[in-house]
Protein backbone atom coordinates (compact mmCIF):
# COMPACT_ATOMS: atom_id res chain seq x y z
CA UNK A 1 0.00 0.00 0.00
CA UNK A 2 1.30 3.75 -0.67
CA UNK A 3 1.92 6.32 1.64
CA UNK A 4 -0.83 8.33 0.00
CA UNK A 5 -3.29 5.35 0.44
CA UNK A 6 -3.00 5.28 3.80
CA UNK A 7 -2.10 8.72 4.65
CA UNK A 8 -5.47 10.24 2.85
CA UNK A 9 -9.24 9.79 3.92
CA UNK A 10 -10.02 9.39 0.72
CA UNK A 11 -7.52 6.58 0.18
CA UNK A 12 -8.07 5.02 3.55
CA UNK A 13 -11.96 5.12 2.70
CA UNK A 14 -11.34 3.59 -0.42
CA UNK A 15 -9.49 0.67 1.07
CA UNK A 16 -11.80 -0.16 3.77
CA UNK A 17 -14.78 0.23 1.65
CA UNK A 18 -13.26 -2.54 -1.05
CA UNK A 19 -12.50 -4.61 2.13
CA UNK A 20 -16.03 -4.53 3.60
CA UNK A 21 -17.66 -5.52 0.31
CA UNK A 22 -15.43 -8.68 0.10
CA UNK A 23 -15.83 -9.61 3.32
CA UNK A 24 -15.12 -13.49 2.62
CA UNK A 25 -11.22 -12.73 1.54
CA UNK A 26 -10.33 -10.90 4.68
CA UNK A 27 -9.25 -14.03 5.97
CA UNK A 28 -7.23 -14.11 3.31
CA UNK A 29 -5.79 -10.66 2.67
CA UNK A 30 -2.10 -9.39 3.57
CA UNK A 31 -1.40 -5.82 3.11
CA UNK A 32 2.25 -5.10 2.35
CA UNK A 33 3.82 -1.07 3.39
CA UNK A 34 7.36 -0.30 3.53
CA UNK A 35 9.58 1.23 5.76
CA UNK A 36 8.93 4.51 4.46
CA UNK A 37 6.22 5.17 6.03
CA UNK A 38 8.00 5.75 8.93
CA UNK A 39 8.98 8.91 7.53
CA UNK A 40 6.14 10.15 6.28
CA UNK A 41 3.84 13.47 7.29
CA UNK A 42 0.96 11.55 8.45
CA UNK A 43 2.36 9.08 10.57
CA UNK A 44 -1.08 9.12 13.10
CA UNK A 45 -3.06 8.78 10.00
CA UNK A 46 -0.81 5.96 8.59
CA UNK A 47 -0.75 3.96 12.03
CA UNK A 48 -4.73 4.79 12.33
CA UNK A 49 -5.24 3.20 9.32
CA UNK A 50 -3.56 0.41 9.78
CA UNK A 51 -5.05 -0.05 13.12
CA UNK A 52 -8.46 -0.15 10.85
CA UNK A 53 -7.40 -2.30 8.51
CA UNK A 54 -6.29 -4.99 11.31
CA UNK A 55 -9.57 -4.73 12.86
CA UNK A 56 -11.43 -5.53 9.55
CA UNK A 57 -9.61 -8.72 9.84
CA UNK A 58 -7.00 -7.82 7.46
CA UNK A 59 -2.98 -8.75 7.96
CA UNK A 60 -0.15 -5.94 7.73
CA UNK A 61 3.52 -7.14 6.38
CA UNK A 62 6.05 -4.78 6.96
CA UNK A 63 7.95 -5.43 3.78
CA UNK A 64 12.00 -4.81 2.89
CA UNK A 65 12.19 -5.01 6.93
CA UNK A 66 15.80 -3.88 7.55
CA UNK A 67 16.55 -2.04 4.91
CA UNK A 68 14.83 1.33 5.52
CA UNK A 69 13.95 3.65 8.50
CA UNK A 70 12.36 1.49 10.75
CA UNK A 71 13.75 1.35 14.34
CA UNK A 72 12.54 -0.40 17.76
CA UNK A 73 10.71 2.24 18.68
CA UNK A 74 8.76 2.31 15.34
CA UNK A 75 8.17 -1.47 15.67
CA UNK A 76 6.57 -0.69 18.93
CA UNK A 77 4.27 1.35 17.54
CA UNK A 78 3.49 0.16 14.66
CA UNK A 79 0.59 -2.65 14.71
CA UNK A 80 1.52 -5.69 12.27
CA UNK A 81 0.91 -8.84 11.28
CA UNK A 82 4.23 -9.88 9.53
CA UNK A 83 8.25 -8.79 9.02
CA UNK A 84 9.21 -9.33 5.63
CA UNK A 85 13.13 -9.49 5.86
CA UNK A 86 14.86 -7.99 2.56
CA UNK A 87 16.76 -10.01 -0.19
CA UNK A 88 19.98 -8.62 0.61
CA UNK A 89 19.76 -10.05 3.81
CA UNK A 90 18.85 -13.44 2.54
CA UNK A 91 21.77 -13.02 -0.77
CA UNK A 92 24.91 -12.92 2.17
CA UNK A 93 23.60 -15.51 4.30
CA UNK A 94 26.27 -17.95 5.09
CA UNK A 95 29.20 -15.79 3.56
CA UNK A 96 28.97 -12.34 5.69
CA UNK A 97 29.11 -13.02 9.88
CA UNK A 98 27.43 -10.60 10.34
CA UNK A 99 24.15 -10.97 8.65
CA UNK A 100 23.63 -14.04 9.62
CA UNK A 101 23.33 -12.25 13.50
CA UNK A 102 21.35 -10.16 12.17
CA UNK A 103 19.03 -12.60 10.20
CA UNK A 104 18.64 -14.47 13.16
CA UNK A 105 18.25 -11.47 15.87
CA UNK A 106 15.09 -10.43 13.19
CA UNK A 107 13.38 -14.28 13.45
CA UNK A 108 14.03 -13.93 17.11
CA UNK A 109 12.62 -10.65 17.28
CA UNK A 110 9.94 -11.15 15.12
CA UNK A 111 8.84 -14.45 17.56
CA UNK A 112 9.19 -12.73 20.79
CA UNK A 113 6.37 -10.33 19.15
CA UNK A 114 4.49 -12.75 18.15
CA UNK A 115 4.82 -11.63 14.49
CA UNK A 116 5.23 -13.97 11.34
CA UNK A 117 8.60 -13.34 9.70
CA UNK A 118 9.39 -13.79 5.92
CA UNK A 119 12.77 -14.47 4.31
CA UNK A 120 12.26 -12.79 0.65
CA UNK A 121 14.99 -13.72 -1.93
CA UNK A 122 15.70 -17.43 -1.39
CA UNK A 123 17.65 -18.33 -4.29
CA UNK A 124 19.72 -21.57 -3.28
CA UNK A 125 19.28 -24.45 -1.14
CA UNK A 126 21.98 -23.20 0.97
CA UNK A 127 20.36 -20.00 1.81
CA UNK A 128 16.54 -22.09 2.67
CA UNK A 129 19.19 -24.65 4.39
CA UNK A 130 20.55 -21.68 6.78
CA UNK A 131 16.91 -20.17 7.08
CA UNK A 132 15.31 -23.53 8.35
CA UNK A 133 18.73 -23.93 10.72
CA UNK A 134 17.26 -20.78 12.15
CA UNK A 135 13.71 -21.54 12.71
CA UNK A 136 12.89 -19.31 9.36
CA UNK A 137 9.13 -20.81 8.93
CA UNK A 138 8.00 -18.77 5.96
CA UNK A 139 10.59 -18.29 2.46
CA UNK A 140 9.97 -17.01 -0.60
CA UNK A 141 11.69 -16.67 -3.70
CA UNK A 142 12.83 -17.87 -7.66
CA UNK A 143 14.15 -21.04 -5.69
CA UNK A 144 10.70 -22.11 -5.66
CA UNK A 145 9.38 -20.03 -8.47
CA UNK A 146 9.72 -16.84 -10.35
CA UNK A 147 6.20 -14.67 -9.79
CA UNK A 148 3.48 -16.08 -11.43
CA UNK A 149 0.39 -14.27 -12.98
CA UNK A 150 -3.12 -15.56 -11.46
CA UNK A 151 -4.33 -17.17 -13.96
CA UNK A 152 -1.29 -19.37 -13.68
CA UNK A 153 -1.37 -19.60 -10.14
CA UNK A 154 -5.00 -20.96 -10.12
CA UNK A 155 -3.74 -23.79 -12.27
CA UNK A 156 -0.51 -24.39 -10.47
CA UNK A 157 -3.04 -25.14 -7.68
CA UNK A 158 -5.06 -27.42 -9.31
CA UNK A 159 -2.54 -29.44 -10.59
CA UNK A 160 -1.03 -29.81 -6.88
CA UNK A 161 -4.79 -30.37 -5.62
CA UNK A 162 -5.42 -33.19 -8.79
CA UNK A 163 -1.43 -34.23 -7.88
CA UNK A 164 -2.27 -34.62 -3.80
CA UNK A 165 -5.86 -36.42 -4.65
CA UNK A 166 -4.26 -39.67 -6.67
Amino acid sequence: LSEVTLATNTGREALISAVARHPELRPHLTFEVTEDIFIARAGRTIQDSISTLRLAGVRISLDDFGTGFASLKHLQELEFDELKLDTGFVRKLGQDRATDILVKTCLDLGRGLGVSVVAEGVETQTQLDILRGMGCPIVQGYYFSAAVSFQDTIDLLKKDAATAAA
